[in-house]
């Protein structure tokens, strides 16, 4: 996967922390906040304030948690589809079909 960092510290700045131990979670936060301080040391400036990098920086974070999210459940539904259905069976007994208004629904 291709990404473009400012720099070596910035996936540690902003990456997520989910489903990890709690001893790894501390010791992510750590490096995190380690990273962003680095950072706002780095890059601050005249035009750029620590305290607007430091938000830029939580908000990159806050932003990848929240794709992580949204992305997760899809991954995880695509995953259940290809191993339990195949595309090529009669599911006339069990169809994934999604019908807008059946039964009052909206899909």
């Amino acid at each position: 996967k291709a990404t473009r960092a400012i720099s070596p510290f910035e996936d540690a700045s902003t990456g997520e922390l989910v489903r990890k131990s709690q001893s790894t979670i501390r010791a992510e936060v750590r490096e995190k906040e380690a990273a962003v301080k680095l950072l706002t040391r780095r890059y601050a400036s005249a035009a750029l304030s620590p305290d607007d990098l430091q938000t830029c920086l939580y908000s990159i974070g806050d932003n990848r948690s929240y794709l992580l999210s949204c992305r997760e459940p899809i991954t995880r539904t695509l995953t259940y589809l290809q191993k339990y259905f195949d595309p090529a069976a009669d599911c006339t007994a069990f169809p994934l079909h999604i019908f807008g208004g059946v039964d009052g629904s909206r899909l």
